[in-house]
């Protein structure tokens, strides 16, 4: 079975939890058909730095305030 790979991380937080975005090895499935899928996910706010540390200790993560 072959595996995902999430090649980066934006993190995203508008004062509430905050939204995570993982850009995949995955083709885009959508209109244009360009680039690389991205999977979205929410988290508690106090909890998303160990999550990723813990789960995606060597992808790059970039952290927004929207």
């Amino acid at each position: 079975m072959d595996k995902i790979c999430v090649k980066s991380i934006t993190v995203v937080n508008t004062g509430g939890a905050d939204t995570i975005f993982f850009e995949t090895d995955l083709p885009n499935p959508i209109w244009p058909y360009t680039g690389n899928s991205v999977l979205r996910m929410e988290s508690a706010t106090s909890k998303t730095d160990e999550f990723l540390i813990v789960s995606f200790p060597d992808t790059p993560v970039k952290k927004v305030k929207g």
